[in-house]
């Protein structure tokens, strides 16, 4: 049972599988953020560029009226806005990413091993332990049969019974 117990930790690396996935989300997000910035930075030079122009503009040298500089900056300057609107609203997101990493690296440091609360246990939490696990137990002259509520080859690589005629004598 101990050793049943102990596979059942062994496929507790559930938490090591969350941690990895929400680092790849992480990387995602970082990535999309650093896009976002360049972003930013191309609405910024253009608009600088476009304001660049209001002279030219004014002297009559440029190509676009003033009045058509004047929406495209207002233009702009909303892209701009919205644009840090949304790093910001990236860069919260990445920062309780963050803290959900450490909170789960937290709460598995804190979970005990199942060997542990097995062992540890007193007989009646042994007993309740034991009874979530197996289904039923039939004795008979020839064999023991358990029955456990989970599938069991989900936890063992190998056959669990070699002999295909059960258990030789009931050790009983």
């Amino acid at each position: 049972l101990i050793e049943y117990i102990e596979k059942l930790q062994e496929n507790e690396f559930i938490f090591e599988q969350i941690i990895e996935n929400q680092n790849k989300d992480m990387e995602k997000h970082k990535k999309q953020l650093t896009k976002e910035k360049r972003k930013l930075n191309d609405i910024q030079r253009h608009l600088e560029l476009t304001q660049d122009e209001i002279p030219n503009a004014l002297a009559g040298t440029c190509q676009f009226s003033l009045e058509d500089l004047a929406e495209s900056i207002e233009r702009q300057k909303e892209q701009k806005q919205q644009q840090i609107d949304l790093i910001k609203q990236l860069e919260i997101e990445l920062k309780n990413m963050t803290v959900s990493v450490n909170d789960w690296e937290s709460l598995q440091s804190q979970i005990p091993s199942w060997r542990e609360i097995f062992l540890t246990a007193d007989t009646a939490r042994k007993r309740v332990l034991v009874d979530r696990l197996i289904e039923r137990i039939e004795i008979t002259d020839e064999q023991v049969i358990i029955r456990f509520k989970i599938n069991l080859n989900d936890f063992f690589v190998q056959p669990r019974i070699s002999n295909v005629n059960g258990v030789p004598e009931s050790g009983l």
